[in-house]
């Protein structure tokens, strides 16, 4: 009976345990989930060229030498029309001369689907739009 009030303390502290390691791996397990889904995506991706719009570039959290940067590009598709589109690249921040408005760009975009443009340069990281 005297033991009964850490014993309660322990099952908590085991629950709790429990609960944060599996919110943990469900994390993990959506975030290479999404990797998985991009990594294919711009494995089937066709090159084309894209001519910069705009660009806001912010913050990506600890990573001091990256930042993240909203694009919205003018890009010639494979019909050889021209289209508008966004997308979210972490850039290195030594690159940011390249997203100025105006210049143009080397780009990946999706077969499937249009919209989802992958950066063709090794200084750029695709980043999920979430909608």
């Amino acid at each position: 009976m005297k033991y009964l009030p850490y014993a309660i303390i322990l099952a908590v502290i085991i629950l709790v345990t429990g609960i944060f390691i599996k919110i943990i791996r469900k994390r993990l397990q959506i975030n290479l989930n999404n990797q998985r889904e991009i990594n294919q995506g711009e494995i089937t991706a066709y090159f084309s060229n894209a001519l910069i719009l705009n660009c806001v570039a912010g913050i990506a959290g600890e990573q001091a030498s990256q930042v993240r940067a909203r694009l919205t590009l003018q890009i010639t598709g494979k019909d050889n029309k021209d289209y508008t589109a966004e997308t979210l690249w972490l850039v290195d921040i030594t690159a940011l001369d390249y997203l100025k408005p105006g210049n143009s760009i080397s780009v990946k975009i999706n077969y499937d689907d249009p919209n989802l443009i992958y950066p063709s340069a090794p200084w750029a990281k695709y980043l999920r739009i979430e909608k």
